[in-house]
């Protein structure tokens, strides 16, 4: 599994969705982001923020 942890340790992990919300079965890769690595994702997967965040 990923780690969807946030950077500074200030928020609980986000986790990996598939086509909507509250489907699973998602998947991404990472690349070059303008600051380390950003999520590239292919259009049938996102990420739900943390509980607090939605």
């Amino acid at each position: 599994m990923r780690d969807l942890s946030e950077n500074g340790d200030h928020t609980d992990k986000g986790t990996i969705t598939g086509n909507r919300i509250n489907n699973t079965g998602g998947n991404f890769t990472y690349e070059t982001g303008e600051v380390g690595l950003a999520a590239k994702f292919g259009g049938n997967s996102g990420i739900r923020s943390a509980k607090w965040l939605d």
